[in-house]
């Protein structure tokens, strides 16, 4: 009973600072959003990045499911967040509070059947509900719409499919969509696979690679093959031995190198990928400095490291928008 007691101590003092912290960087977000912004574009992709830490700071909570499992607090976790979620958006201008007392007065949970893992207040009187599984999504959204459709927008995200990149395919083994795509199936998988249900394996496109007698592979597959084809040490196509990664597309923009849009929409100054300066020819400077960190820490005061290349793979910033990407992906069977 003491040590019960005891656990509730900490998960409450963990909570509190949690609270704490989010509603700093709330305040923060609310005192720099008043400063025109010079590069509308742009601001909205580092505002994606703040949100995202945001939501880093909140899932760092500390739970009785931590403590009895001795994982740490802030610990790195493998499984993505791909609960089905319903998304209730009222047609006129209200707060999500409201949103959300109207939600809980005409939905009786307990009658329906169905769970929710939690309910979060957004913006623009928006209430995302995040459901234990896709039937009880079914269930919650039929009876929402039911319910609430003349006062309420009710949607429910599409997730993507998964994507696939293999890399190291000789190009004596190029062939046709359909011939790469039965090679994959048979030397790397089984036959009987393409009649399971809910099977699918699509070439998206063909990347050129710096060694010319290369190609790599992108693909578009179902969660279960996206995740045997991973497991696989090596992937073979014919007579080449490929190696397969998880791909998800990041949409980068190579004049101020922002994240969301391309060059050709672009109103910023153009960044150079070193230095961050809007400068031609080759950059000399023996100092990186990311342009979207150094932007993001000088509008929100954000401690992350701006020491490094704007393509650096473990850049804060990319990681965040990458990350985000990856939450839209459905990778249901693939934990």
């Amino acid at each position: 009973m003491e040590e019960m007691k005891k656990l509730k101590s900490i998960i409450k003092h963990q909570t509190n600072k949690i609270d704490m912290l989010t509603e700093q960087i709330t305040k923060l977000i609310g005192k720099f959003a008043q400063f025109e912004d010079k590069s509308c574009k742009q601001s909205k992709s580092i505002e994606t990045v703040v949100t995202e830490l945001k939501k880093d700071v909140i899932s760092n909570n500390l739970t009785y499911a931590n403590i009895v499992t001795g994982s740490k607090v802030g610990e790195k976790k493998t499984a993505r967040n791909n609960d089905p979620v319903v998304i209730v958006k009222p047609r006129e201008v209200q707060e999500s509070d409201k949103t959300k007392n109207d939600i809980k007065k005409s939905i009786d949970l307990s009658k329906l059947g169905a769970g929710v893992l939690g309910i979060k207040e957004v913006s623009k009187g928006q209430v995302v509900i995040r459901c234990g599984d896709k039937e009880d999504m079914d269930k919650i959204k039929s009876k929402i719409e039911e319910e609430m459709s003349r006062d309420y927008e009710i949607t429910s995200p599409t997730l993507k499919r998964p994507e696939i990149k293999i890399i190291g395919i000789n190009q004596d083994d190029n062939d046709t969509d359909e011939g790469l795509i039965e090679a994959i199936i048979h030397q790397n998988l089984s036959s009987q696979i393409k009649e399971e249900n809910g099977f699918h394996l699509k070439i998206i496109k063909r990347l050129k690679t710096k060694n010319e007698t290369q190609f790599t592979l992108i693909l578009e597959s179902d969660p279960n093959t996206h995740r045997m084809l991973l497991n696989k040490n090596k992937i073979f196509v014919g007579w080449s031995r490929g190696k397969a990664y998880d791909y998800v597309y990041v949409n980068r923009c190579y004049k101020c190198l922002g994240f969301n849009h391309i060059a050709k929409d672009c109103r910023n100054s153009k960044a150079c990928s070193k230095c961050s300066l809007d400068h031609e020819g080759e950059c000399k400077t023996k100092q990186n400095k990311c342009t979207n960190c150094k932007n993001a820490i000088e509008k929100y005061k954000i401690k992350i490291k701006d020491n490094h290349s704007a393509y650096d793979p473990n850049c804060p910033c990319y990681l965040r928008i990458l990350n985000s990407a990856r939450r839209r992906v459905d990778y249901s069977q693939d934990q």
